[in-house]
């Protein structure tokens, strides 16, 4: 387990290197880079998931291309303010009716996830 782990932050740390080798990381977001590996990590988490890739396993070296985009336009989504989980998405007043977001599916991963079929696996 604790192999895995490691074996997980190695990975995010790679990506996090792509962001910066592709000009989307400068030096002056070095405060905030614990913040960026944990959404790294996340988008591996759902993407592992999708394809039903047991989670901690590694990430399949033709899928970092991809992991590395939709990791970054999910940290820039979240910086805008990306609409997440637990927001409330309508208030109603007559009757009191207050809905929260269940799962947010306009998220860039969620958007992104088509693209790895080729490694989807049947349950």
């Amino acid at each position: 387990m604790e192999e895995q782990r490691e074996n997980m932050r190695e990975q995010a740390a790679e990506i996090l290197e792509n962001w910066k080798t592709l000009g989307w990381w400068g030096e002056e977001q070095i405060p905030e880079e614990q913040a960026a590996l944990l959404v790294i990590s996340w988008t591996a988490d759902r993407m592992l998931a999708w394809c039903n890739i047991p989670l901690g396993a590694q990430v399949p070296q033709g899928m970092k291309g991809i992991w590395t985009e939709l990791s970054y336009a999910q940290w820039q989504w979240l910086l805008e303010g990306g609409d997440a989980v637990g927001n409330a998405v309508s208030i109603t007043q007559g009757d009191t009716a207050v809905r929260f977001r269940e799962s947010s599916e306009d998220d860039p991963v969620s958007r992104g996830l088509e693209r790895l079929r080729p490694w989807r696996r049947l349950p």
